[in-house]
């Protein structure tokens, strides 16, 4: 099979409406505004922050380098001192770590219509996969309908091309439309001597994207979030919760559920035909200079004052309340 990702363009739709090969141009026009929007959720852009590509970097961005920065807890020796193992350190990066981890993916996981979601454009694509049309999916950016070329079309290059390695730009074509309605054959369990025009996705195959995103982990992760992260739930609302923490496999398998729905969306459902790495590429120097020592005995020192001076400013602001309470309004 060949592979389809290639260069975007300028304007995936710069073909016209009129010069695609696509019989019902209504549902084409309706296709393409719907394309467009779901891709403004989707794509890396300065006019939306929070798109669901940014997101997902965000959160595997941070599980990576909280992973890698605390394998040294287990990589050093026991009998080597090291800042890593200290308790209060500890503490800061794992409560730090599980909150941004499980509100990362509770947040991927909204289902409400005023958000930007993995789970919203899940809901959104299926609520309108009417529109993708086998003829829009193959033919909606001006590809050829037809998955081969006419004979005439399909002779062998000339000598020129084969030692070149270049083939025509409609030869290109030709092979995209062929891959296209292979995978929309797969998408749509058709065959390929049954294929219509107005053949469709099932909802079936939204079904099954929507259940690997309702795991048990997850759920986990959801209660965690609404019973102690999002929310302080008293001991009734709590029931039987307990915060006894987050496993890596938790949100190993909550993670690889969204990149797998959120793939499954962009490359097969909305062929989106854009390679690109589920990880970020890391900066230069990630981890450098964390050999260092983390402070000095004087820098120590200071930190004990600095939590005495903290605390006692917290301490006195339970002074005055009730002068301030009772005090005549300036109004």
């Amino acid at each position: 099979m060949v592979e389809l990702y290639q260069a975007p363009r300028k304007d995936r739709f710069e073909v016209p409406i009129a010069q695609c090969d696509v019989m019902d141009k209504k549902k084409l026009e309706a296709y393409r505004a719907h394309w467009r929007r779901w891709m403004a959720w989707y794509e890396h852009s300065p006019q939306e922050p929070h798109s669901i590509e940014q997101q997902i970097h965000t959160m595997l961005f941070n599980d990576l380098t909280y992973r890698s920065v605390v394998s040294a807890r287990s990589s050093v020796p026991q009998e080597t001192e090291i800042s890593a193992r200290t308790a209060s350190l500890a503490y800061l990066l794992d409560t730090g770590y599980v909150t941004t981890q499980v509100l990362s993916v509770m947040r991927l996981l909204d289902p409400h219509r005023n958000v930007i979601s993995v789970m919203r454009l899940l809901m959104d694509v299926r609520s309108n996969r009417e529109t993708i049309t086998r003829e829009n999916y193959v033919s909606g950016t001006g590809f050829p309908y037809k998955p081969a070329p006419p004979q005439s079309e399909a002779e062998d290059p000339s000598a020129e091309e084969a030692e070149l390695g270049l083939s025509r730009t409609e030869r290109h074509d030709w092979i995209y439309s062929h891959d296209l309605h292979q995978t929309f054959d797969r998408l749509s369990g058709t065959s390929s001597q049954n294929r219509s025009r107005t053949d469709t996705i099932p909802d079936s195959v939204f079904k099954r994207l929507n259940a690997w995103l309702n795991t048990e982990p997850i759920r986990n992760l959801e209660t965690l979030r609404n019973k102690f992260l999002a929310h302080a739930a008293n001991a009734a609302e709590r029931g039987e919760a307990k915060n006894q923490g987050v496993k890596f496999a938790q949100l190993d398998e909550a993670q690889r559920a969204i990149i797998r729905v959120e793939r499954a969306i962009t490359d097969l459902v909305l062929s989106r035909r854009i390679a690109r790495d589920v990880v970020p590429m890391a900066p230069l120097g990630q981890f450098a200079k964390l050999n260092l020592v983390y402070a000095t005995k004087e820098a120590e020192e200071e930190m004990y004052r600095r939590w005495d001076e903290l605390t006692d400013e917290r301490n006195h602001w339970r002074n005055g309340i009730l002068d301030e309470l009772v005090a005549p309004s300036n109004g």
